[in-house]
């Protein structure tokens, strides 16, 4: 997995508003926003790269601002099943800050891509 990084190319406000779009967080104050700002992290991550394996213990939610990822599963036969194709301000593993259990499928990036872990 990538390194993490509390500083990137991707500026506060777009950081920001990618939380503000979020459900979960629309409803916080200013401050709250920030106190979940400070705790975020920021990955980058290079096409083909894994985000999320179904099955790994989950530690949190991800944003995503940059770039576009396939959440997929694989059948009991090894054949893999393309869900969904998500892109910036879209979220995965939203779940995970409420139960804190397993990964439910892979996630893996199309593009370059630069995520928002919560």
């Amino acid at each position: 997995m990538p390194a993490p990084s509390r500083t990137s190319d991707v500026d506060l406000p777009t950081r920001r508003e990618a939380l503000r779009a979020c459900p979960l967080f629309r409803s916080l104050t200013a401050a709250e926003l920030e106190a979940v700002l400070v705790r975020a992290v920021i990955r980058r991550f290079t096409p083909g790269e894994v985000v999320l394996r179904c099955g790994d213990r989950a530690s949190g939610m991800i944003v995503i601002l940059q770039g576009r990822m396939r959440v997929s599963i694989t059948t009991a036969e090894g054949q893999e099943i393309s869900l969904t194709v998500l892109g910036p301000g879209d979220v995965v593993g939203e779940i995970a800050l409420l139960d804190s259990g397993e990964r439910s499928a892979d996630v893996t990036t199309i593009d370059e891509g630069v995520t928002l872990t919560i």
